[in-house]
């Protein structure tokens, strides 16, 4: 950076010899002799800068010995001074000696600007406070050698270089931790960085340490040769030779600019803006703050922009004089840093630009990374490139602008656009830049910001279309990918693209994104043709939802020719394929029908999968599926009857057989079957058992039990019927009595049944009533055939009899005990008149509502706060009757 300058080097005061110290203070110069002189300069100049000496007064033998060391306490008009090993405040107003702090054993004082004072002794440090316009003595901290650099690190940590390290203390509890050694050199340097870093040299390297010991920073600022000081000057580090002074950048450590001047002694750095030390808060302010507050009043705008463009100076001694290091704006050094294209600078010095407002600020940040970022195009780092244009949010077009050998020129017809000039990129560097717009467009097609552009909606078609084209050329296994995901591209630039590729897959994938199903499907029926991948349809037809019902019709019978046993999965498909689309939801009557009318053979397992997987309750459903249960029921049976000489007898039984169970187990299960439409559709001359169960269901169980008894001979059926039929209380409680006719009744049985019915008199009798079972005994049969029924169903009245006089008993019993416990609380009563007290508040009851508790308690109804406890005892009656009445 030869022509890049952060400083201007001048000289203030010329000839000045024997120099021991120096300190700016306000506009003038504070210079200490070795011979204990003190020299003041006056300085005059505009704008912060003093260009001509106006007045020079001598102070002959202020000390006796040098100054070596001075500080100023700001706003105080304090200056603190080391000299001849002690340490003094002088009144910088009227140069009176004010106190002092220590005598005969101080080697080195750190002052941190706010109220705390350092000063290193040969075995101890001694710390201050600023109380009560002083350094009042706080702490001794003792020492095991001599201290020769000291700094503090924010408030209460103190880093010390001795001879051969370096260590901080905590001046808290005056623990010590030892950071690293001070190299071979044994000479400790540091500077402190914005208060809370300090940085320390150890050989060629300055390495940071935070307030704990650890390191911020991943790096260090490495120099050529050992430096004799170093110093912090924002946002640099100013290294101190023998011949020059080498100024380098803290965030990357570049070498920024060399001043050449030999023999530099001392070298400070004024900060402007200084820190209150004002202990009278609250109270009256004294005359300098009265004075400091008049002046900071006076200043116009103008003139606080020029301080702050001027806080901070440089001020260094060597043989010639005291030279002013000032920095150079650091607007024009952005300036200059752009010119000579070292972004990376420009954007951090940019940065600590306080002159600007915020919002031109990021305006300059913005334009200085647009640079940077057509920069690093052009020495082709596209990674880095697209990471700026990304960060600023740059119009993608823009960006596009650099890839005229992927972007077609007509995308930006009617739109001007900025088109930065680049070198022609080669067939690798175009892939390599490729990849890199990838990634931006990937972040950018996502971007909220996105939605600022007027042409919001072409801009996102231009975003993806390109970024197909991107991935055609270099990543061709992620097209797929990207096109199933909701996308913007241009649906004819994009399909051209494909095909010329003869990227089919992608073509289909493409179709189905854009909504295109029917041209899917025509590919995809191409595809079948050639190879008879039956695959790609069948998940394509399970794709589709009920707006595509017409092609899921139309290409499920092409399926069914190929496929038929894969093609029911078409239909009773109802997950998405994509976990954030919601399920198809096919209209299922539409399906029946279409099924009945063109694939027959897929009714009765799309039937059944709605009703044995789906559980559905649709009435129709159910009805169907018994008629297509009973049909290939009656096209088995004629099988049967015509093949029984046949090959395939056996099959066809079996299949006879399978169908009958399928029809019983769903007559017994199915509850939502219309029991009255399949009487008239079953014939009565057969299914009999099935039969049995529909007149269960309409309420005609005589003819069911006829069914059991007289057709099907199934006498334990009949029985099993009436007992899960047979209700105690409800209609069907003479359901026993109905089986009875069945057997015993001559004008229902062609012959009397008597031996099952004596098993359902003995095995029931607790349920049938034996008054109606006496009319239905034949009178010609011995009555000694029914005694066992008539011994049980004696025994069953006796035990009845008995359970019911225990019963009346013990209701007699409890009626006794309830009447007792009456009569005892009607006995336990109390007379309440007028005079009556409550015996909670002492106050009369008069014609007050009361509460009385079971412990004879009466108190106001106003003085009970719980119910169920007694106010004056504390008695909980939650348990016992009543409780409270």
């Amino acid at each position: 950076m030869d022509s890049y300058q952060a400083f201007e080097c001048n000289i203030l005061i010329k000839s000045v010899q024997k120099v021991s110290s120096f300190i700016k203070w306000k506009n003038k110069i504070i210079i200490s002799q070795n011979n204990g002189n003190l020299l003041i300069y006056d300085f005059k100049g505009k704008n912060g800068l003093m260009n001509k000496i106006t007045n020079q007064q001598t102070i002959t033998r202020f000390t006796k010995k040098g100054i070596t060391q001075m500080s100023i306490v700001k706003p105080k008009f304090v200056l603190v001074a080391l000299f001849d090993q002690k340490v003094q405040l002088i009144n910088l107003l009227t140069w009176e000696k004010i106190s002092l702090l220590c005598q005969n054993k101080a080697l080195i004082f750190s002052y941190n600007g706010k109220k705390s004072l350092c000063v290193g002794c040969k075995d101890q440090l001694i710390i201050f406070k600023w109380e009560n316009e002083t350094f009042q003595q706080k702490k001794n901290i003792p020492l095991q050698e001599t201290p020769i650099t000291l700094e503090w690190i924010e408030t209460k940590t103190i880093c010390i270089g001795f001879k051969k390290d370096y260590k901080l203390i905590n001046i808290r509890d005056e623990t010590l931790k030892v950071l690293f050694t001070t190299g071979k050199n044994g000479i400790p340097l540091s500077t402190l960085i914005n208060n809370s870093e300090i940085l320390l040299q150890r050989d060629k390297i300055s390495l940071f340490k935070d307030s704990t010991g650890d390191t911020p920073r991943s790096y260090g600022i490495a120099w050529s040769e050992i430096p004799e000081k170093i110093i912090y000057f924002e946002p640099y580090i100013i290294g101190v030779f023998q011949h020059d002074l080498r100024i380098k950048t803290l965030s990357t450590q570049k070498m920024v600019q060399k001043i050449n001047l030999e023999g530099v002694k001392q070298l400070y750095i004024e900060d402007n803006i200084s820190p209150s030390l004002n202990s009278n808060k609250g109270g009256k302010e004294n005359n300098n703050d009265k004075e400091i507050k008049n002046e900071k009043e006076k200043k116009n705008d103008k003139t606080n922009l020029i301080n702050k463009k001027n806080k901070t100076v440089g001020y260094f001694l060597n043989k010639k004089g005291i030279w002013r290091l000032n920095p150079i704006p650091l607007l024009v050094q952005v300036d200059m840093l752009c010119y000579e294209k070292h972004y990376e600078e420009a954007l951090q010095l940019c940065q600590l630009i306080d002159t600007l407002k915020e919002q031109k600020k990021q305006q300059k940040i913005r334009f200085i990374k647009l640079e940077f970022a057509f920069y690093l195009f052009d020495q082709r780092k596209f990674e880095r490139s697209m990471m700026f244009f990304n960060e600023i949010h740059c119009d993608p077009r823009i960006v596009l602008s650099l890839y005229d050998f992927l972007v077609p020129k007509e995308f930006y017809e009617g739109i001007p656009i900025p088109v930065y000039q680049t070198k022609t990129l080669d067939n690798n560097e175009q892939n390599e830049s490729i990849f890199a717009l990838i990634e931006y467009l990937t972040q950018q097609r996502n971007s909220v910001e996105l939605e600022q552009f007027k042409e919001f909606h072409k801009i996102r078609k231009i975003l993806d279309t390109i970024l197909l084209k991107a991935y055609i050329q270099t990543e061709i296994l992620l097209v797929s990918h990207f096109l199933r995901l909701p996308n913007y591209c241009d649906f004819n630039e994009s399909e051209v693209l494909l095909k010329e590729k003869g990227l089919e897959n992608e073509l289909i994938t493409l179709y189905k994104s854009k909504g295109k199903h029917k041209l899917a499907l025509e590919l995809i029926e191409k595809q079948i043709s050639e190879n008879k991948n039956i695959g790609k349809i069948l998940q394509y037809l399970k794709f589709l939802d009920k707006n595509d019902l017409d092609l899921i019709f139309h290409y499920s019978k092409k399926l069914y020719q190929i496929a038929p046993n894969e093609c029911l999965q078409v239909f009773i498909y109802e997950h998405p394929m994509e976990s954030n689309e919601p399920k198809r939801n096919l209209p299922k009557l539409k399906i029946k029908k279409f099924l009945q009318e063109n694939i027959p053979k897929l009714v009765i397992p799309y039937l059944e999968y709605q009703i044995y997987e789906l559980k559905t309750t649709n009435s129709e459903f159910h009805n169907d599926l018994l008629l297509y249960y009973y049909e290939e029921y009656q096209l088995y049976q004629n099988k049967f009857k015509t093949e029984m000489n046949s090959n395939d007898f056996k099959q066809v039984a079996n299949f006879l057989k399978n169908t009958r169970e399928k029809i019983t187990r769903f007559v017994n299960e199915s509850k939502y079957y219309t029991p009255e439409k399949m009487l008239t559709r079953f014939p009565e001359d057969e299914l009999n058992e099935e039969r049995a169960i529909f007149l269960s269901r309409v309420g005609q169980h005589e003819q069911a039990l006829d069914i059991y008894v007289h057709k099907l001979k199934k006498y334990k059926k009949a029985e099993e019927y009436c007992v899960n039929c047979y209700q105690k209380d409800g209609k069907t409680k003479d359901i026993f009595i109905v089986l009875l006719e069945q057997f015993l009744n001559p004008q229902v049985s062609e012959k009397k049944l008597i031996e099952p019915a004596l098993n359902i008199l003995t095995k029931h009798f607790e349920k049938i009533d034996p008054f109606k079972v006496f009319s239905l005994l034949p009178q010609s049969e011995l009555i000694s055939e029914f005694i066992e029924y008539l011994t049980l169903v004696i025994i069953n009245i006796t035990k009845r009899k008995r359970k019911l006089l225990v019963i009346k008993n013990l209701e007699k019993t409890a009626n006794l005990n309830l009447n007792m416990k009456a009569l005892q609380y009607k006995s336990d009563s109390k007379l309440i008149d007028k005079n009556t007290l409550c015996q909670y508040c002492g106050k009369r009851i008069g014609d007050s509502i009361i509460g009385r508790y079971p412990n004879g308690i009466i108190v106001h109804l106003s003085c009970i706060k719980n119910k169920h406890i007694c106010p004056k005892t504390k008695t909980n009656f939650s348990e016992s009757l009543g409780g409270f009445y």
